[in-house]
This record gives structure tokens, sequence and C-alpha cells, in this order.
């Protein structure tokens, strides 16, 4: 990845070279030839879409409960904690239902 000095025009995607802003600064790279269609159809990409459907429910099941707290009790790194947990629970066979009571009587 390279870092430019100058600023371009705007961020683009031409002739093989993405631009984009990133932090404060503008880089460019190769375009990847990888796309979402690939990845949701490809064989060899079953595990990540099979995590990503897990991240997603975990991801529900932490928002119901992180909301469910007392405004003075959520703190930063609290959310990502609970859909940790949600996620080992997931994997362990666990209910969403069941999680989300258990995760709740915990607070």
């Amino acid at each position: 990845m390279a870092r430019l000095n100058h600023i371009p025009r705007l961020s683009s995607k031409k002739d093989g070279i993405c631009i984009y802003f990133r932090k404060g600064n503008f880089y460019m790279r190769t375009k990847s030839t990888l796309s979402g269609e690939r990845v949701k159809n490809a064989p060899e990409f079953h595990q990540t879409m099979i995590y990503a459907g897990l991240l997603g429910r975990t991801s529900k099941i932490g928002s119901q409960v992180y909301k469910s707290l007392p405004e003075k009790s959520r703190k930063a790194g609290l959310y990502k904690t609970i859909t940790g947990k949600a996620m080992k629970m997931l994997k362990n066979g666990m209910e969403e239902n069941d999680i989300i009571d258990f995760l709740l009587s915990c607070q």
C-alpha cells in the first residue's frame, strides 16, 4: 500500500488502482479481484459465511441486551464483551432466547 503526498481530485478506482482517504491520508492500492458475489457463493468461503451469519445473530443479541441496561451501566467495550459471550454460547448450541435471558440475569 502506498501513501500519497499530494491530494488527488477525488477517491476513485481507475485502471486497476484504488485511491482512498483513511485516517487523514490518501492511499492507493491495486484493485482486489475478490467480489462480494464470490464470497457469498464460492465453496471455499462457506465457513466465512457461516461465521458471518453467527456474527449477525450475536450482534442482534448483544444490541438487545446492551439496550436493556441502564445508561449509567453502559461502558466502553461492554457491548463487545456481551457479543463475545453470546458468540461462545451460540457455538455451544444454546438458543438465542436462552442466551438473552442468561446475559440479562448476569447484569
